[in-house]
């Protein structure tokens, strides 16, 4: 498996949080990764024309060449014949809907939000010699799009940004003191900029938050790893094995 990543340069790390780049390659290591939700939409494009998501519930999609994923239920993985090439532009969680500002299915081709847009820049992406060219393509194509925050945007990002500090062992209400708004309105707002429910989106960091913990600290238990974290119900871990 080859994997590279990197902050964005040009654009502000209040809209990107990074690009990355993955090829896998079965012929040479087992596909057995699973992802798990972390709030974030990517901007994903695919080199292969054969790779498929399976959902939890077992439902199988066909990729497009540049697709994301709007609350598919998780965790989820990727299924393919021999080769997966990736490259991603991975969203702040409070810029969801200003760059995919519409509601729909839960994979979704991206040509509909940005038609007659990607093909070029797809085309770029995969005839690139290094990863580092790949990024200034795709910061060209970001810089174009001129995209601008919805007006909502700096609470919600603060609001995010607090749960991220907090590892997500935070309540609704909790931010909703802290941040001097209705707890219905805050939960309105949220929605509508993340695509995701408050609760949903704590729950995402939390878990991600017990994963990263897991891998600096095998020894633990996940059950310990939960009470630390604030979560003694076990959280949906990948099994391991």
């Amino acid at each position: 498996m080859i994997t590279f990543s990197k902050k964005p340069f040009k654009i502000s790390t209040d809209h990107v949080r990074l690009y990355y780049y993955q090829e896998l390659d079965q012929r040479k290591q087992q596909n057995s990764g699973v992802i798990v939700d972390d709030a974030c939409y990517e901007l994903m494009f695919v080199k292969e024309k054969d790779v498929k998501l399976i959902n939890e519930g077992k439902e199988s999609y066909l990729l497009p060449p540049a697709y994301t994923v709007n609350n598919l239920s998780g965790p989820f993985k990727f299924e393919f014949s021999d080769t997966f090439t990736s490259f991603c532009i991975k969203l702040q969680p409070w810029m969801n809907a200003s760059f995919v500002p519409v509601e729909k299915s839960q994979l979704l081709n991206l040509n509909t939000v940005y038609p007659g847009q990607l093909s070029h820049l797809h085309d770029q992406l995969f005839s690139s010699k290094s990863f580092n060219e790949m990024t200034q393509y795709a910061e060209e194509f970001l810089i174009a799009a001129n995209i601008k925050p919805n007006k909502e945007v700096d609470l919600i990002r603060d609001v995010c940004k607090y749960i991220y500090e907090n590892s997500g062992n935070v309540t609704v209400n909790e931010l909703a003191d802290r941040f001097n708004i209705y707890r219905q309105k805050l939960s309105a707002l949220f929605r509508k900029e993340v695509k995701y429910t408050i609760k949903k989106f704590i729950n995402c960091i939390r878990i991600s938050a017990c994963l990263k913990y897991k891998l600096k600290h095998p020894e633990m238990s996940l059950t310990e790893i939960g009470h630390k974290f604030g979560s003694f119900e076990l959280p949906p871990f990948p099994r391991e094995g």
